[in-house]
């Protein structure tokens, strides 16, 4: 039996990373789309941009691929007005151009919005309820799932909408909240924070990957959905530091150094109970040992690059 295909927009990316090797482990023929070369765990990575129609076509005329997955995207989760337009660009039109140009060999589309489509709303965030922009990254998902879900409609495309809750794991990049607390207390320093009662869910991108996988094993639950990719495990962002800080080792925590933002949203967590229903329950990694995976993996990191 020939094995199924996958293609994977933003393999060069974080997730877009960990899905690649998982789902290349698991027997499937990977293939990526980055806007950069580099290290890619699968058959061959594509390098363009997918706002190139022509070229986004061309790649899936060469392909033929079974699933398509669409991570690309811009992933600054700032609230400055001025990233509305990069946003158009590099998270609403790939979309849009992606789920226009599905060939019709694609048994489902996975595009992946993000958490903060919920934006104030009341948690346990679930899918029926209101999206609500509070900056540029949740317009630009929020209007990316609009414009896909037209021309799924329109053109009978069988696609879902993922939304991944605060994925962490090993390798990740930028200033978002684990790494950069593993980063500072791996360098011994003092990082100032908020008091951190403020509640957030974080996702292992190995569950991630999990979760993705009984998606793709049951393709016809997922057309037309909207789905939380989350546990539904609330924990205070003091916590998480706290045991950062415990497992590095080093660093220091300057609690309430830093004012809440404004307008912060004090407890923030997904409810993952349709996503069970439709395919299952899932068995999470613990997050001690989630989190003592990617500390790990962020020491090695940092051995194998000569810093101590």
């Amino acid at each position: 039996m020939e094995k199924e295909k996958i293609l994977i927009t933003g393999a060069g990316g974080f997730m877009g990373g960990h899905l690649a090797r998982t789902l290349q482990g698991e027997g499937y023929r990977v293939f990526g789309i980055s806007r950069r070369s580099g290290t890619f765990e699968g058959e061959e990575c594509f390098v363009g941009d997918c706002n190139d129609s022509e070229w986004i076509e061309q790649v899936f005329e060469s392909i033929r691929p079974d699933y398509v997955l669409h991570l690309a995207s811009r992933t600054t989760p700032g609230r400055d007005l001025g990233d509305i337009d990069a946003q158009m660009v590099d998270t609403v039109r790939p979309a849009l151009n992606v789920a226009a140009r599905l060939p019709n060999s694609v048994r489902l589309g996975i595009f992946f919005g993000s958490c903060e489509e919920y934006g104030d709303g009341l948690p346990p965030f679930r899918e029926e309820q209101s999206s609500v922009a509070f900056s540029p990254y949740g317009w630009g998902k929020i209007s990316a799932r609009h414009a896909v879900e037209l021309v799924a409609r329109q053109r009978m495309k069988p696609v879902c909408w993922v939304r991944p809750f605060l994925t962490f794991g090993p390798g990740q990049r930028g200033n978002l909240l684990i790494p950069q607390l593993i980063r500072g207390c791996l360098s011994g320093e003092k990082i100032e924070m908020t008091p951190g009662m403020q509640t957030r869910e974080f996702l292992y991108v190995a569950d991630l990957c999990k979760m993705v996988l009984q998606i793709l094993r049951k393709p016809e639950n997922a057309v037309g959905q909207v789905l939380n990719l989350c546990s539904g495990e609330e924990v205070a962002v003091r916590t998480i530091a706290e045991e950062i800080r415990n497992l590095v080792g080093s660093g220091e925590l300057d609690f309430s150094a830093l004012p809440y933002r404004e307008n912060e949203a004090m407890r923030f967590y997904g409810s993952p109970e349709k996503f069970e229903r439709l395919f299952g329950a899932m068995e999470f990694t613990p997050r001690a040992v989630a989190l003592r995976e990617t500390v790990s993996a962020f020491i090695s990191e940092r051995r194998e690059s000569g810093n101590k």
